[in-house]
């Protein structure tokens, strides 16, 4: 269940919120390297960047043949993935080091067994030792950064509940086909900050709502 403490450490009130935590760790690390201050990003900048490894976040975690898993695993270390980015600087920590060290500390907080050494096998030859030795430095520094608030509830399962119900009104058919766009839906609201800013069941809900309102959208220009 998704408790009231744990949207007070997870949920944000509003984009603005996001976006002065990001410049505020922006700051704080140019303040500690006053020397390079012409050699600076923006927090717009590492923003862009983060981005980035977000999306190649989401095509690492196919290499998970399980899809629950995969579903499971790529939320948990998307949602990891921007919480260290409200409190550190893409300019400190290299995005792409913090990416792996997310899905592999999501691995074991979604109970799929894998060793670091199996893990980073998964990755070109030339990042494997750093790669690994990072994950294994800065386990404790991801869980402080998350505020030790490491279990993810992802959109999938309320989305899940809400099928059941409607299989029981309308049948496997069209429940069936609303399912498909309304995953895609999920699967977009992923690579934002929206699963920051609501619940999971609200997200769900709104993936639903969505494809209702395209239909009827699409309805109307169609007959007009």
């Amino acid at each position: 269940m998704f408790h009231s403490s744990r949207q007070k450490s997870m949920i944000f009130n509003n984009e603005s919120d996001m976006s002065m935590m990001r410049k505020k760790a922006n700051e704080n690390f140019k303040a500690t390297h006053p020397e390079c201050s012409e050699f600076f990003m923006t927090h717009d900048d590492e923003r862009l960047i983060c981005r980035r490894f977000e999306r190649q976040l989401i095509q690492f975690c196919n290499v998970f043949d399980e899809p629950s898993y995969f579903k499971n695993i790529k939320c948990t270390a998307m949602n990891y993935l921007k919480r260290f980015y409200l409190k550190h600087s893409a300019m400190e920590f290299y995005p792409q080091n913090v990416m792996f060290l997310c899905c592999y500390f999501a691995c074991k907080v979604e109970e799929f067994t894998i060793s670091i050494d199996q893990f980073v096998s998964m990755l070109e030859e030339s990042l494997r030792y750093e790669t690994g030795s990072f994950i294994l430095s800065n386990e404790f520094l991801l869980m402080e950064a998350l505020d030790y608030s490491l279990t993810v509830y992802n959109s999938y399962r309320p989305l899940d509940g809400f099928f059941i119900e409607l299989k029981s009104l309308y049948g496997n058919e069209r429940v069936d086909i609303l399912r498909k766009h309304a995953l895609s839906f999920i699967n977009d609201a992923i690579l934002t900050d929206v699963t920051l800013l609501y619940s999971p069941s609200q997200i769900a809900l709104a993936s639903l709502v969505y494809r209702y309102v395209f239909r009827i959208t699409l309805c109307f220009v169609v007959h007009h």
